[in-house]
């Protein structure tokens, strides 16, 4: 039962993050950064048109097949951490969207509005079904609750310093907040916030001391934000 269990998250999971990440690369392809990057074609006589043109900041060679593996492999993991538990599903639901997006964030810099918004939407009904299931509505509200919460901080940190924190970052700490408030309560939204930070840090320091990377340059928090939550989704009991 296990073993199909786990079969069957990964299987589930994989083509999700396989048609996310198409979405989240076409997405960022027509998001300019700034007016350098329209690029300006005659359309005739008397008018021009604008095509919105992204420049990758980086290239991830085979992106798709970077976000499923990651995905699949770690949908595999939480099944066969919670087992047949109301916590699957939430966290299956941040997987699938998660991962894409900091693969994306990565190579674009960027995490559009709606694949976000269809990760929350997901994670979310995920929980309410799992709620209706087992009675355990004050544990959704905890949920919302500490979702809010860490959307706030990070909504405070965007605003005192929009270079410290992009507003994709704020919108993806939603799903994130309630998928480990759900299984974890409080204590997992403190420890998946905690360990973003640390990976963040450490991978920082890493590229600085080998001239990878300068202090003018930006880091996305994205993929932090995603493997630091994954991470506690499937370490903690």
């Amino acid at each position: 039962m296990d073993a199909l269990l786990i079969v069957g998250a990964a299987a589930v999971c994989g083509p999700v993050a396989a048609g996310l990440d198409i979405v989240v690369a076409g997405r960022a392809a027509r998001i300019p950064i700034s007016a350098d990057e329209i690029d300006v074609h005659q359309g005739g006589p008397g008018f021009t048109t604008l095509t919105a043109t992204r420049h990758r900041v980086r290239t991830i060679p085979h992106r798709t097949v970077v976000a499923v593996g990651i995905a699949v492999l770690c949908a595999a993991a939480l099944a066969a951490h919670t087992g047949s538990t109301w916590a699957l599903p939430a966290g299956l639901a941040l997987i699938a969207g998660a991962v894409p997006l900091g693969v994306g964030d990565v190579e674009w810099l960027l995490l559009p509005k709606a694949p976000v918004w269809w990760t929350a939407g997901a994670t979310a009904a995920a929980i309410a079904a799992g709620a209706g299931a087992t009675g355990e509505w004050h544990v959704a509200f905890t949920s919302l609750v500490a979702a809010t919460a860490l959307t706030g901080l990070l909504a405070v940190i965007s605003v005192v310093n929009r270079a410290w924190m992009g507003f994709g970052d704020v919108r993806l700490a939603v799903p994130i907040g309630l998928a480990l408030a759900w299984a974890h309560g409080g204590r997992g939204v403190f420890l998946g916030f905690l360990l973003a930070n640390v990976l963040a840090g450490l991978t920082a320091a890493v590229l600085l001391l080998s001239g990878r990377m300068s202090r003018s340059s930006a880091l996305p928090f994205g993929p932090f934000l995603g493997a630091g939550a994954v991470s506690v989704l499937i370490a903690i009991h």
